[in-house]
């Protein structure tokens, strides 16, 4: 049975099918980034925009392999956040690449393997990647000054927190 088990698991890993989850008695679905490809500022609502601050118009930016939109804040200090999507298959080296960052911590978001890290451990920066599926990502970056936005001393929350909103709207 233990076998079995092993056997199955091991399938479904290597199928890129689903995102396995240690803990979970299911793998989770992969989330469907593809549609959001064109159109990344399409990844958080105008009202869950506005609960996250106040923003100029979203700005949308396409890359090799990667689509970003980036949300700079009306008011100069306040934070900014770039929501990022991408089709290749980097989840695994970026967390290997950033273990050795000031701030580093493995996570989940919304039940997904994550990874949240930071250049600086002063605050107000800091990145979460969400794996969506085996060939895909999704990326939340806030940059700002904790002394302005208190918020920001733990800035990976922030990102964390901004990313569960994301894989919400990707479910």
């Amino acid at each position: 049975m233990r076998t079995l088990l092993v056997s199955a698991t091991l399938a479904t890993l290597v199928s890129g099918c689903s995102t396995a989850v240690a803990g979970h008695a299911k793998p989770l679905p992969d989330l469907d980034v593809s549609r959001f490809t064109d159109k990344p500022c399409s990844l958080i609502t105008p009202s869950q925009l506005n609960q996250l601050g106040d923003f100029e118009t979203p700005v949308p930016q396409q890359e090799p392999g990667k689509s970003m939109c980036k949300l700079n804040p009306r008011r100069v200090f306040k934070p900014g956040y770039s929501l990022s999507v991408r089709q290749d298959s980097l989840f695994e080296s970026g967390r290997e690449n950033t273990k050795g960052a000031p701030v580093y911590r493995e996570t989940e978001v919304a039940g997904y393997p994550a990874f949240s890290y930071s250049g600086s451990d002063i605050g107000g920066v800091c990145s979460t990647v969400v794996r969506s599926s085996s060939r895909s990502s999704i990326q939340v970056t806030v940059v700002g000054e904790p002394e302005v936005s208190p918020e920001l001393a733990d800035a990976c929350s922030a990102t964390e927190k901004t990313a569960a909103v994301v894989v919400t709207n990707l479910k």
